[in-house]
């Protein structure tokens, strides 16, 4: 819960920052999953 709770502070806080990190995972996670269809 107090991980959570940090999150949405530094969220309300700095948006973009948040937004930047979850584009970088979702990013990460496409390519695993396209590395993983090559092979």
């Amino acid at each position: 819960m107090a991980a959570v709770a940090v999150w949405v502070r530094m969220d309300k806080m700095n948006p973009l920052i948040a937004n930047g990190v979850a584009i970088r995972l979702i990013t990460v996670g496409v390519n695993m999953n396209a590395e993983n269809a090559q092979l």
